[in-house]
């Protein structure tokens, strides 16, 4: 077993995006758009699927390959993240699907409880708002260890998934410096039966929710301040949390001639 990473030193800067992620948008400051060629999109769809997807980490299934992956971008600069992540998202008449297809060349995680700030170790995070919602949000983060922090509204103490499902599966070492690793992929099934404003119900084709996936590189070999911010959205500050740079969601299908008669 490869021994406990000793503290890492964050510059300035570090710091301050850290410390961004939890402070509420109200605190934020922000700060004007950057100019860059390639730019995340506004709108994205979330294709509907008859096929079982098995909450393994793999990210095998067929149906996963034929689905378009996000990209991931810098805050405020929107430039093309340096460490490669692909996300995926799916739904069916139960669940919302996530997944994750990460590049990283340090895996690190500790925090093993459930609510903690998992955001300081490598970490996978899908953020979600329900159409017509404008106060509550839902957050998933999982790091790679597969600690859990899930919340209503930005409180992690206040609310758990009581059914939620992941699996991650790893491509090198954690916590071992000594070697250069591969990446990680996570998958996510989120049960409709937990959002609270769904009142047990799936969404419907046309319902537009707000949404973005994110994610916390850290590795203090390839970054100036030891650690990448990336989300899939065109954030305009440094604040994961600041729903109003969200991306859409868009539910699409099920496709009428897969339906049975």
């Amino acid at each position: 077993m490869a021994q406990r990473l000793p503290a890492v030193h964050y510059g300035e800067t570090a710091v301050k995006r850290i410390l961004a992620h939890s402070l509420p948008a109200a605190l934020v400051a922000a700060i004007p758009l950057g100019l860059a060629a390639d730019r995340p999109v506004p709108s994205w769809e979330a294709r509907f699927t008859n096929e079982e997807i098995t909450i393994d980490g793999k990210v095998d299934e067929e149906v996963w390959h034929e689905t378009p992956a996000l990209s991931f971008f810098v805050p405020v600069t929107h430039e093309p993240a340096t460490t490669q992540t692909e996300g995926r998202i799916l739904w069916d008449e139960t669940h919302l699907y996530v997944s994750f297809i990460a590049e990283d060349g340090d895996l690190r995680a500790e925090e093993t409880r459930r609510n903690h700030p998992v955001h300081l170790d490598d970490v996978l995070e899908f953020f979600f708002q329900v159409q017509g919602e404008e106060e509550y949000y839902y957050n998933i983060e999982i790091n790679a260890l597969g600690t859990v922090l899930d919340s209503r509204g930005g409180n992690p103490q206040g609310f758990d998934f009581e059914n939620l499902r992941h699996a991650l599966e790893l491509r090198g070492t954690l916590n071992d410096t000594t070697e250069r690793d591969e990446g990680w992929s996570l998958e996510v099934a989120i049960p409709f039966s937990d959002i609270v404003e769904l009142d047990g119900n799936p969404p419907q084709p046309g319902d537009r929710w707000k949404f973005h996936m994110s994610r916390y590189d850290y590795d203090d070999k390839k970054f100036e301040d030891g650690v990448e911010l990336t989300s899939t959205a065109a954030l305009t500050r440094v604040n994961f949390h600041y729903h109003a740079d969200w991306q859409e969601l868009v539910f699409v299908g099920p496709d009428p001639a897969e339906e049975p008669e």
